[in-house]
């Protein structure tokens, strides 16, 4: 399979739009829905809905994006790899949820790093959640940062405690509870929440978000896919989230402990 073509499935599977993956890829727009066709051709399974209305991806578009994502990333990483294999000793790849503790943390923890070790080159790579444990078991990562909790069902991985924290809430200025030197699960039962969907949440914090679930009364609650977009929606007063004080910045003004 053509990996030119994979790289625009993905790049479409990201935009649903024709024009924005053809710019993005540096094709023109014929070019890409060809890619696309030779793809679903080979394949045999129809991965986009296209019509007047726009670009939707297939269920089975879906599962294939989450798939090749990853594979195209360590195949290119790869490619890196053999080509600077004379210049470099090792590679060490780092897998990243880009969570705002991540952005912070990992340039000082690369600096400090390559200070000591020049010759070594260092990769990161962007996952979900679930997607992050499953590359560490793989081999394509040689260490992630998540919490304890997360990998505790991990026989191959061995954890290293880099930074305790404690659950706590990010809550919009304009809202009573961020007056608070401290809240309770309980204080959220009347708030809209922003809660992460179990491919991004370590154990713990689901459990922690199923008994803050139970006890909304009003059930205002939109799920997310990453940290940045929850940070986002509660910068933009849309509602409250929540997660370890180290994933969601400890620097963040609208940072509240829980009790």
């Amino acid at each position: 399979m053509n990996i030119d073509h994979l790289s625009i499935f993905v790049d479409l599977a990201e935009t649903l739009n024709f024009r924005k993956t053809a710019y993005r890829k540096n094709v023109s727009q014929p070019a890409v829905l060809q890619a696309i066709n030779s793809i679903e051709n080979e394949i045999g399974v129809k991965f986009f809905n296209r019509s007047r209305s726009g670009v939707t991806i297939t269920s089975k578009g879906k599962v294939f994006y989450d798939d090749i994502n990853p594979l195209l990333n360590t195949y290119y990483k790869s490619v890196q790899e053999v080509q600077q294999i004379d210049n470099i000793k090792t590679l060490l790849t780092i897998g990243m949820t880009n969570s705002p503790f991540e952005s912070i943390f990992i340039p000082k923890l690369i600096r400090e790093f390559q200070s000591k070790y020049p010759n070594e080159k260092i990769f990161l790579q962007n996952y979900d959640h679930t997607q992050l444990k499953r590359q560490l078991v793989n081999g394509d990562c040689d260490l992630i940062l998540t919490t304890q909790d997360d990998i505790a069902d991990l026989k191959v991985a061995q954890y290293q405690e880099l930074i305790k924290g404690r659950f706590c809430a990010l809550i919009p200025k304009n809202n009573k509870l961020s007056n608070m030197d401290s809240i309770d699960p309980e204080d959220l039962k009347n708030q809209s929440l922003i809660l992460l969907d179990n491919n991004w949440c370590p154990p713990e914090q689901l459990r922690l978000q199923e008994i803050i679930r139970k006890q909304n009364s009003s059930k205002n609650i939109s799920y997310v896919n990453n940290v940045d977009t929850a940070n986002i929606m509660c910068k933009s007063a849309l509602g409250i989230t929540i997660g370890p004080s180290f994933i969601l910045g400890k620097e963040n003004a609208l940072l509240n402990l829980f009790l």
